[in-house]
Parts: structure tokens; C-alpha cells; sequence
């Protein structure tokens, strides 16, 4: 019994060059070694396609049906291949890449990507803005910042004699300093 099937295809003249070349180049033996490879590559596809919807867009339907929203429809939208998937639709939909409905939705993707990196900076900004200083009580921004410029960094406001901190933030706040360091050793 054979394993393999005999079939026709009609292909664009571009496409046909296309796989002419690729035979020429000595890239491939045959032209059908050349449509092999490319079906085999959209079946990749719409197996990573299929693996997606089930792992992001089914778990986009369960927070829906937790938050009692499961009336609702939530889509994706594959980047790469720009065709939509849903749940109750076991294919992936394609539409033409200036249909006015795909591009609505690359827009909101888009927005949605931005939004979503913006919060990042920016808490990984507050994060990264922190300081040991944070913690020390009468230490506001202010008192922060002119100590940091003073002596650099929090380690260099740790060596600091009581004179220099009283120069720089004044005498109460020196002592909430060196007492926080002193607590911490």
C-alpha cells in the first residue's frame, strides 16, 4: 500500500517561478520536494496555531466564565500570520490584510500591546527607583534625592560621618540615618 498520494496543483505564475528557481538553485531535487516542504510548513503552522488558541485564547474564555462574562466572545489575533482565532471555531480566519475589520483589530491588539509595556516601564522604573533610603523615617523624595547627590550612592550615605549628613539633610535627619544604618548592622 502506498503512503503517498499523485496530485495536480495550479499555482500562480510567481509561485510557479518561485519553486522553478528554488530546483534550479540546486536547493531541491524536484518540484514536489519544494511543495512538500511548503505544505509541511502550513500544517506547522496551523498546529502552532492550534496550540495557541487552546493555551491562550480558551484560558481568555475561563477568566470570562470566572468573572460570569462567558456571554461574551474573546478572539486572538496570531501576530505573525494575522489571522483570527476563537474558541467555537476550530479554524483559524483569514481575511485579506486591508479588510477593515482586520485592521480594527491589529489596532486594538497594538493599543493593547502598548498599554500593557508602558505599565511595565514604568513599575519596573518605580522598582528600580527604590532605595534602601525608602525606608528611613523622615527621609522623604526630597531628602533622598540630596543625599544621593552628596554622596552617590546608599553606600556612600552608610560611610558618611554624622557631620556630613547633618551639612546635607540637617541634624535630626542625619541621626534617623545613622540610627536605621545602625539597627541594620
Amino acid at each position: 500500500m502506498r503512503s503517498t498520494q499523485q496530485f495536480s496543483i495550479t499555482l500562480p505564475n510567481e509561485m510557479a517561478d518561485a519553486v522553478r528557481a528554488k530546483v534550479a538553485s540546486g536547493e531541491y531535487a524536484t518540484e514536489s520536494e519544494v511543495i512538500r516542504d511548503g505544505l509541511r510548513a502550513l500544517l506547522a503552522r496551523d498546529q502552532a496555531v492550534e496550540r495557541w488558541l487552546k493555551d491562550e485564547v480558551a484560558a481568555a474564555y475561563d477568566a470570562l466564565k470566572e468573572l460570569g462574562l462567558a456571554n461574551l466572545v474573546a478572539v486572538g489575533l496570531a501576530k505573525r500570520e494575522e489571522v483570527i482565532v476563537t474558541r467555537d471555531r476550530p479554524a483559524p480566519i483569514a481575511l485579506a490584510a486591508n479588510h477593515p475589520s482586520l485592521l480594527l483589530l491589529q489596532r486594538v491588539r497594538d493599543e493593547a500591546h502598548r498599554f500593557a509595556v508602558t505599565f511595565q516601564r514604568h513599575a519596573r522604573r518605580q522598582r528600580d527607583l527604590r532605595s534602601g533610603l525608602d525606608e528611613i523615617a523622615g527621609i522623604g523624595p526630597r531628602r533622598r534625592r540630596a543625599l544621593l547627590e552628596t554622596f552617590g550612592s546608599v553606600a556612600g550615605v552608610r560611610r558618611a560621618s554624622r557631620e556630613a549628613l547633618s551639612a546635607a539633610v540637617g541634624a535630626k535627619a542625619a541621626d534617623a540615618v545613622l540610627a536605621h544604618f545602625a539597627r541594620e548592622c
